[in-house]
């Protein structure tokens, strides 16, 4: 005889599948991750030029690496918050499309929702 959790039945059979899932958004994530990185490799290579009139005008190293920080803050700021809010509404969208018929199927789909908390991908 075996006991399991009735979450553990529900979803037994999909576990691997989501596994898969994940694994496959998580590379994606690092492939534009590195795009990203690459891009502002490229933009900093270009801006060599405005670094040395800057660095020849007074500015110390620290001053221009904290402007160069405080950039890249701006725009990783500004892309989790898109990133965020894209996803929001992607769930919001895809929660209202699923028909009533095919939602009773599926464990736990009225409750879907973005959860930023770290450890909640530790739960499965």
């Amino acid at each position: 005889m075996r006991v399991q959790t009735l979450q553990d039945y529900q979803t037994g059979y999909r576990r691997t599948l989501l596994s898969i899932l994940l694994g496959a958004a998580a590379f994606v994530l690092l492939i534009a991750c590195a795009n990203v990185a690459n891009m502002l490799l490229a933009r900093a290579a270009g801006r060599g030029r405005e670094l040395a009139v800057r660095a020849a005008l007074g500015a110390g190293r620290r001053r221009i690496a904290r402007q160069l920080l405080t950039e890249s803050a701006l725009l990783a700021l500004g892309g989790a918050l898109t990133g965020t809010a894209l996803a929001v509404g992607a769930t919001s969208l895809l929660r209202r499309s699923i028909p009533a018929e095919l939602a009773s199927f599926v464990a736990g789909w009225d409750r879907m929702t973005v959860d930023g908390r770290p450890w909640s991908l530790l739960r499965c």
